[in-house]
């Protein structure tokens, strides 16, 4: 009926949380560690170096995040660490 007909003409979108996180990594592990957020359908925001680490800011999706810190852990052999907010 109408209800369906101006649903459809509205052209719906399903939204999902996005999460900001931020990586803390040595710098041997930032390709390994943008790739793996890139997996996580993750966009870059963005990295800078502070002394021998490379912070990474990203969005990635909330669903993408859950087991992340297992796959940070073995990416970066424990070295790394993230926070999200």
């Amino acid at each position: 009926g109408a209800f369906r007909q101006g649903f459809l003409g509205a052209n719906p979108i399903i939204l999902e949380p996005i999460m900001k996180v931020e990586v803390d990594v040595p710098a041997e592990f930032q390709g390994s560690t943008v790739s793996g957020l890139s997996r996580r359908r993750g966009m870059i925001l963005g990295s800078d170096q502070v002394d021998d680490s490379i912070l990474i800011a990203a969005e990635v999706p909330l669903s993408e995040m859950f087991g992340y810190s297992s796959d940070l852990r073995s990416t970066t052999e424990g070295k790394g660490t993230f926070n999200m907010e």
